[in-house]
């Protein structure tokens, strides 16, 4: 009987921070650091920005939405990344604005890591030039193996049977 009470308290602790203490997520779904499971940005943030130098572009449905574009780019080094392209991530920059070897011209860019663990989650590119023809003055690109939807996190997420109320 203790267990059971235990179970019930464990339960509703872990629902009154969803009921209560949740982000406006705007409907979509909230991307997380695929390390440690910090939230970086609601889907909602997500646009198609392509990339010249792209290797490869696909629209994927992800994330709760359709048509997502997915690039795969590759960097000086050989390295392929796939990414896509948000308008505002919590994630700390760090290193010196770089200019050269930018996938996006016109912007320059920062290595951009969970503000919680350090994990690489991508870049940070922000406009460099003065004038500014898409409205945008910075975005990131997210690498999208660093990062999971916390839709398939609480799908991994199992009760026994037994506990189900």
């Amino acid at each position: 009987m203790l267990s059971v009470f235990f179970l019930l308290v464990i339960c509703l602790c872990n629902n009154f921070d969803t009921i209560f203490c949740k982000e406006d997520t705007h409907g979509q779904e909230v991307l997380l650091c695929r390390k440690c499971g910090t939230d970086l940005v609601d889907s909602y943030y997500l646009f198609n920005k392509l990339s010249p130098g792209a290797n490869k572009v696909e629209k994927q449905s992800m994330f709760g939405k359709e048509n997502v574009t997915v690039q795969t780019l590759i960097n000086p080094f050989g390295i392929n990344f796939e990414i896509i392209t948000s308008e505002k991530a919590k994630c700390k920059n760090i290193g010196p604005s770089q200019g050269a070897d930018s996938w996006f011209p016109g912007y320059s860019w920062q290595i951009c890591v969970c503000p919680h663990c350090g994990q690489h989650i991508g870049w940070t590119f922000t406009r460099s030039e003065s004038k500014n023809v898409d409205g945008m003055d910075s975005f990131h690109g997210l690498i999208l193996k660093n990062i999971l939807g916390e839709n398939f996190t609480d799908s991994l997420i199992m009760l026994p049977k037994i506990y189900n109320m």
